[in-house]
């Protein structure tokens, strides 16, 4: 998404209002893993932040990871990382040891 300042990144809201088929209301609560300027809106706005958006940079908020997940991690493996308030896709360049299989 880009409708908070960071090309590339996902970030968590919640659907308040479909506008038409083709633009949604999103608001984002004030948090402090936010880009400044969001936050900064965020903070203006009484601690929510509302945003028009066009519907098609919406998608459902990814999974929990399973129980055995970090089993699972390898070299080049595609990930979802949340960093500063919001999820960026990377690759995993290097694993340095596995959990143990569960009891």
């Amino acid at each position: 998404g880009e409708g908070l300042g960071t090309v590339g990144w996902w970030y968590s809201g919640t659907l308040v209002e479909v506008v038409d088929a083709a633009s949604v209301v999103v608001a984002f609560r004030l948090d402090d893993e936010m880009p400044a300027a969001a936050r900064n809106a965020a903070a203006a706005a009484g601690g929510e932040l509302r945003v028009v958006l066009m519907a098609e940079l919406l998608r459902p908020q990814p999974p929990p990871p399973p129980d055995d997940f970090a089993s699972q991690l390898a070299q080049g493996v595609a990930l979802e990382l949340r960093r500063d308030g919001g999820w960026v896709e990377v690759e995993a360049l290097e694993v340095r040891g596995k959990a143990a299989p569960p009891p």
